[in-house]
């Protein structure tokens, strides 16, 4: 894989630690569900670009914690 394609898609080992799985199916399966767009090539590999898993959504169950606003 060229050093573009790195700056553009998170590598086989970024997906594996974001998914904590090595199977594509599973990859697949939990980028789904946390809303991450991503692709299954043609050689069983999973494919996920950076701009995509910026601005990739919060899972349903997952909670956004605010912060405490100072009333006066």
């Amino acid at each position: 894989m060229s050093s573009i394609e790195n700056r553009y898609t998170l590598s086989k080992e970024e997906i594996a630690d974001l998914t904590r799985y090595r199977r594509p199916a599973d990859q697949m399966r939990v980028l789904t569900d946390l809303g991450i767009p991503a692709r299954r090539l043609h050689d069983n590999t999973v494919r996920v670009l950076r701009r995509d898993l910026m601005a990739a959504p919060a899972a349903p169950g997952m909670r956004v914690t605010q912060r405490p606003k100072l009333v006066l």
